[in-house]
């Protein structure tokens, strides 16, 4: 049994249909790399934004979610100058 060579399979040149093969399959691998990728950069996406799309709207509209349950409270600070 005999090796064969780089010389030997660059002399063989490429068919048109092996051309077209190799085309769509790596069109397919593209497409299958995508879709397995998808949800993960759709959830890094949502934990990006979702955060900063909160804030974006508590800004607009002024919801004072935790600002009213601490305006009764005496800051209490770590042993600073008061």
């Amino acid at each position: 049994m005999t090796a064969i060579t780089t010389d030997q399979v660059a002399a063989v040149p490429a068919s048109r249909e092996n051309a077209e093969g190799l085309t769509k399959d790596a069109k397919r691998e593209h497409q299958s790399v995508f879709a397995l990728c998808s949800p993960s950069l759709f959830l890094v996406l949502l934990i990006l934004f979702l955060p900063v799309g909160w804030l974006m709207w508590l800004s607009f509209f002024d919801v004072q979610v935790y600002r009213t349950r601490f305006l009764g409270h005496k800051f209490v600070s770590c042993g600073g100058p008061e």
